[in-house]
């Protein structure tokens, strides 16, 4: 049986493979409606690829890098406020005190000047 590619019972079947796999409850017709299909799969591949270095170029992807990487925005673990922190203190949820500001540019990356070089016609992308 073969679902519509983007129905939501695809999605939802989709999901519940990865779910499954890792011993977590399925995603149900109630919790599609409390939260956009999207953001269900944006999240779980946030969950399931955690420190694989792929967020960047999902939120690139998906457009979603201002109000992903914007300051004040992100989070991190606890680890500077205690010397020796316990597991509870340690997992506490912080804000990255650190600047940083999303440019729309940076959706595309920079050409290598010497790519620029070998090939007149080729040029920089915007504001780089």
């Amino acid at each position: 049986a073969q679902c519509l590619v983007g129905s939501e019972m695809c999605i939802r079947d989709s999901l519940n493979v990865v779910r499954e796999r890792a011993g977590i409850p399925d995603v149900t017709e109630e919790m599609l409606n409390d939260m956009p299909a999207m953001d269900w799969i944006r999240n779980e591949r946030f969950v399931e690829l955690w420190g694989e270095g792929l967020r960047y170029y999902d939120a690139r992807r998906w457009m979603i890098a201002p109000e992903v990487f914007a300051a004040g925005v992100r989070k991190g673990l606890n680890m500077e406020q205690v010397e020796e922190p316990t597991f509870e203190e340690l997992n506490q949820p912080v804000i990255v005190n650190q600047d940083y500001k999303w440019e729309n540019r940076m959706y595309l990356a920079p050409i290598f000047a010497n790519e620029t070089y070998k090939n007149p016609q080729m040029v920089q992308a915007p504001e780089y």
